[in-house]
């Protein structure tokens, strides 16, 4: 079990790695116009560089995998590299609202990868766990992703990238990106309606709750008095980075479900 669980970081970690150079490669002219810090058009890493151990990182989580873990952790850790590859080659520019799916998707499978690697291990309350975990994970990130489009729809627009805030306007982005985090906050007291967690849970839940549904009113309403003038990127930027704060809190609030 702990060999598992080491190989499970290890892998992840590198898989993850390799995703992140891939994608600072083939965003190197964008970050080289509104982000000149990045690595790449700071002069640190020549791009072909990042290119290189991007793809290196891949396969050697790749092989970590086939050598290490249960098929079906493979399986997955496979079409995870696949994915982070295609979601930076080709689903970012020209079929983005895919690639927010994809990326919602690569993040929240770490709690399905996890359980993979410890088939017949874990416990039946463990494993309904983390399959609660990856769905409300993958709803509040697909959330974070149609808000980032707002955030970046001043450099998305100068070349050419087609997210939801683009081709459809801020105003449905908004509202697209309230869409899965109410859906969040409706499934979320499932887990203490099935008894699988108690009353702790039920208590932390709904703050993280409330954080979600204030997070997606205050959009709104923002984009409703200003549109898509300037003072909404910044806007945008804080109200993404709000709900990796409520992902935090949700996080603790499984952990006090799991051992309360």
């Amino acid at each position: 079990m702990r060999h598992w669980s080491e190989s499970f970081i290890l892998i992840k970690s590198a898989i993850v790695a390799g995703g992140f150079a891939i994608n600072d490669y083939y965003d190197r002219d964008v970050d080289a116009t509104y982000k000149r810090n990045r690595p790449i058009p700071s002069g640190r890493i020549r791009p072909e560089k990042a290119k290189v151990i991007g793809y290196l990182l891949l396969v050697a989580g790749l092989i970590l995998a086939v050598l290490a873990l249960p098929p079906l952790s493979v399986f997955i850790a496979t079409t995870c590299a696949f994915l982070l590859d295609l979601y930076s080659r080709v689903l970012k520019r020209k079929h983005t609202i895919i690639g927010n799916f994809v990326t919602s998707y690569s993040t929240a499978i770490t709690y399905i990868f996890g359980w993979s690697c410890l088939l017949g291990v874990l416990s039946g309350k463990i494993v309904l766990t983390l399959f609660w975990m990856f769905i409300l994970s993958l709803l509040v990130c697909l959330g974070r992703e149609f808000i980032k489009s707002i955030q970046d729809l001043k450099g998305d627009k100068e070349f050419n990238i087609n997210t939801i805030a683009v081709k459809y306007g801020v105003g449905i982005a908004a509202y697209s990106a309230a869409a899965p985090l109410i859906l969040a906050v409706i499934l979320s007291p499932l887990p203490y309606v099935f008894n699988l967690f108690g009353f702790s849970y039920l208590v932390i839940i709904i703050i993280v709750d409330i954080m979600l549904l204030v997070s997606s009113f205050l959009l709104i309403r923002k984009i409703r008095k200003i549109g898509d003038r300037e003072p909404i990127f910044n806007f945008a930027k804080k109200i993404k980075e709000s709900l990796l704060v409520a992902m935090v809190v949700g996080l603790f609030a499984f952990s006090i479900g799991l051992f309360i």
